[in-house]
């Protein structure tokens, strides 16, 4: 089962660059793919209709075709002793914002109503609206493994009779067109700092000359006085995010005082822990939830898994590529 984990964006907003695909380039060719993901519990065989993606009352929906009787979940980790984690700094000095700072992950939400609450997302257009000059950021992806289907679940005899006898329009206005497959487990973190300073100066003189005549003789005399001031101000921007906490901080410093310095300080550092021990934290949580490699989960756990901030992505299959669904289809 190849998954397509990519970052997505509508197509009716270039802010994050024409390359990257949008979702509906991945649903017209029903191809599987994933989305990015947060804290929302979404249990796995939700039915999704690509169709209402951009409807504010989103995609998912509530009928399963899949008989809950044949539902086994499993565990895979490919590493399970570290998983594979990466790091990405960036730096600039112009204005304006760029891709190097943006999330690990590139968590693009643009134009889909359902996916907004992503804090990733909420990163990238804080960085997208930040027009200092001075930029530097850092960001980590971490990636543990999947939790999925074990077995592809048979239909239920329901759905076997509206694939057979009302077709796929029927099928896909009652289960959707894709089914939620499983989770992509790891986590994303990041911090951009950015600084942006402006002085001025101002020089004023006054020349005055008073003429006077004194019996006769006339006589002037010049007074000049010169006066300057100058006024100089920085200015501080603080972006952070953590996926496994579901948690964003922005901090944006027009007069920093030495009380501001310090909270600044603080919260980087906070970000800069948050960043390096990525792993670990992904790794303590598996373990507290007992996600190792194999092990046999049953279908409640999706709310546990999706409410400790483990899941980055969700991973999504077309009904059409099940064997049952095009042998019902030729039966008809």
């Amino acid at each position: 089962m190849e998954l397509l984990v990519q970052g997505f964006e509508d197509n009716g907003d270039d802010d994050f660059g024409p390359t990257i695909p949008s979702l509906e380039t991945w649903t017209a060719s029903a191809s599987a793919f994933s989305i990015p993901w947060s804290h929302e519990v979404k249990a796995i065989m939700t039915g999704f209709k690509s169709a209402l993606m951009k409807k504010d009352s989103g995609p998912w929906l509530v009928s399963c075709p899949f008989d809950a009787t044949s539902i086994k979940l499993t565990t895979v980790i490919p590493d399970s002793g570290g998983g594979v984690t990466s790091y990405r700094d960036g730096m600039s000095s112009h204005t304006g914002s760029s891709s190097e700072h943006l999330s690990a992950e590139l968590a693009v939400t643009v134009g889909y109503p359902f996916l907004n609450a992503s804090v990733s997302g909420k990163y990238d257009r804080s960085i997208k609206k930040n027009d200092h000059s001075l930029k530097v950021s850092r960001n980590s992806s971490c990636r543990m493994g999947r939790v999925i289907l074990a077995d592809t679940p048979h239909f239920s005899t329901e759905a076997l009779n509206i694939l057979r006898f009302k077709g796929r329009e029927k099928f896909t206005d009652v289960y959707g067109d894709y089914y939620l497959v499983g989770y992509e487990l790891g986590a994303d973190a990041g911090a951009c700092l950015s600084a942006a300073s402006s002085s001025s100066s101002k020089e004023e003189t006054l020349k005055l000359t008073v003429t006077v005549k004194v019996l006769w003789v006339r006589k002037s005399i010049t007074h000049t006085e010169t006066s300057s001031s100058s006024s100089s101000s920085t200015s501080f921007r603080f972006s952070g995010y953590s996926t496994l906490d579901y948690k964003t901080e922005l901090l944006d410093l027009k007069q920093v005082s030495s009380q501001d310095q310090e909270k600044l300080h603080e919260v980087a550092q906070l970000y800069l822990s948050k960043i390096s021990s990525l792993g670990s934290d992904i790794r303590a949580c598996m373990e507290e939830l007992e996600l190792v490699d194999g092990k046999q989960l049953p279908l409640k756990c999706c709310s546990a898994v999706c409410e400790s901030g483990l899941v980055v992505a969700l991973l999504l299959e077309p009904f059409e590529r099940l064997s049952q669904y095009q042998q019902s289809v030729k039966r008809r």
